[in-house]
């Protein structure tokens, strides 16, 4: 689940699947919102505590704070578990159909 950094895009980009786009933090604020009211996933690039990028795929719950910055709370379709993340760690981004929107 740990996604390449730039470094290594070079390399195997034929190989790759093609990775969401970059984000500013008003960009991930905005597809949050949009992805909650549209009943949508996100998927994401997330830079982790290490310093590792993690590729996840999330059903966003709702914004909360966590030692007053703003944390995207949801599910991590990848192993079922309820989740926060911290919004300027999340570095790439796209809305995705739900796997149980029909």
């Amino acid at each position: 689940r740990t996604a390449r950094g730039p470094e290594d895009v070079e390399e195997k980009k034929a190989a790759e699947p093609d990775l969401p786009p970059l984000v500013t933090l008003d960009e991930v604020r905005k597809l949050v919102d949009i992805a909650m009211s549209d009943d949508k996933d996100l998927e994401m690039i997330y830079v982790a505590k290490h310093g590792q990028r993690l590729a996840l795929l999330v059903q966003p719950q709702r914004i909360a704070f966590k030692a007053d910055a703003p944390v995207l709370v949801g599910l991590d379709r990848g192993d079922g578990e309820r989740r926060t993340f911290v919004l300027d760690k999340i570095e790439r981004l796209r809305m995705v159909e739900a796997p149980d929107a029909g």
